[in-house]
């Protein structure tokens, strides 16, 4: 009984052992899983920080004013709101609403459009209109020339007010009038222009080559425009060009061209292109031009003032002789010279034929035979 006691009993401790033992292999196996388990999750864990770290990660794109999405097909852009008016009856709590009125919104793009056709319609309107059209130029100071005659070589008259260019119509006066010194051009809306002339004032009159000129103090000439004008004016008639003003005068000595101005040149030139060169030089010196008018003072009445190449000025007496002053120089001993000798033959009962005072040194008479 006993041995079959513990052979049960040793049965029974064997498979008692064997559960142990199997217990015992199925926890050491579920720790051995959990241990690697936890090593596979440590590592990854491990891998992914090494992944991290290593991969860098992108920048943040930053926009202010990112591009917006294009609307979709469907999409409708919602209607801008009208204002409403609600006015308020005699009555309590009763109100009429008014019709709505939409808002206006006017960009930049359609006010400067206004702005551009309004400010070309104002300026069409001021170009075409009469208002700013110039009727006729003022002119101040004319003594022997009209207005008109100066309106009509300027031009301007129907032309707008806008065009009046002051320089151009200052230089236009002086190139086509001789007779004015100065002038000086102001405009001012709507559509007046004012020309002030200082006109020049002739001394004496100057005929070579056919024509008549008119001579100022300082010995510029100017035509004399209008015909059989009565000019109460010394008249010299000149056969040979008078000694030219120092400015005029070539640098070349002995130059013929240099000693004397070719007046015949600027009567004969037709072409105003040709004559604008010229036409403001003066002829005379002005030693030349206070010679003649001492000359015009002493000379008897009807006397006749002359001008050649080989006795410079002269006279012609109306009793018959000739009487030679040469160069403009030291006129006044001239005459002074003059009627001694001449007061001297009167003495004698001597009519002269000639009587010449060119030289102061030497000067002679010739009697008449």
């Amino acid at each position: 009984m006993k041995g079959k006691q513990t052979g049960i009993e040793l049965k029974d401790g064997i498979v008692l052992m064997n559960k142990i033992s199997a217990t015992s292999t199925k926890r050491s196996d579920q720790i051995r899983n959990k241990k690697s388990a936890g090593w596979r999750k440590s590592k990854s864990a491990s891998a992914r920080r090494k992944r991290t770290a290593v991969t860098p990660t992108a920048a943040p794109v930053m926009a202010r004013n990112p591009a917006p999405s294009k609307p979709s097909k469907d999409y409708k852009p919602a209607r801008k709101t009208r204002r409403r008016f609600d006015l308020a009856l005699n009555s309590p709590g009763v109100e009429m609403r008014l019709p709505a009125i939409p808002q206006i919104h006017i960009g930049f793009r359609l006010l400067s459009f206004f702005l551009l056709a309004g400010f070309s319609y104002g300026l069409f309107t001021l170009w075409n209109s009469a208002q700013f059209r110039v009727d006729a130029a003022q002119i101040i100071g004319l003594q022997r020339i009209t207005g008109e005659a100066v309106n009509t070589v300027l031009g301007i008259s129907g032309e707008p007010i806008f065009t009046m260019d002051v320089a151009n119509i200052e230089q236009m006066v002086k190139d086509e009038f001789q007779e004015f010194s100065a002038a000086e051009v102001e405009v001012s809306l709507p559509n007046s222009v004012v020309i002030t002339v200082t006109e020049r004032v002739p001394v004496l009159i100057w005929i070579q080559d056919e024509r008549t000129n008119l001579v100022d103090e300082n010995g510029s000439t100017f035509p004399m425009r209008v015909e059989n004008e009565s000019l109460v004016l010394p008249v010299v008639e000149s056969q040979a060009n008078p000694p030219a003003p120092p400015a005029q005068q070539d640098a070349s000595p002995g130059s013929e061209a240099g000693s004397t101005l070719q007046f015949s040149a600027i009567s004969m030139l037709e072409g105003p292109d040709e004559i604008e060169g010229l036409r403001s030089r003066p002829l005379l010196t002005r030693e030349m031009v206070t010679a003649v008018l001492l000359m015009a003072e002493s000379a008897p009445s009807e006397a006749l003032l002359t001008y050649t190449a080989e006795h410079g000025l002269a006279w012609q007496d109306k009793r018959g002789w000739s009487v030679y002053f040469g160069a403009p120089e030291d006129m006044e001993m001239k005459l002074k010279v003059y009627r001694t000798i001449l007061d001297h033959l009167k003495s004698q009962d001597t009519r002269p034929e000639m009587i010449s005072v060119e030289f102061l040194s030497s000067p002679y008479f010739r009697i008449a035979g």
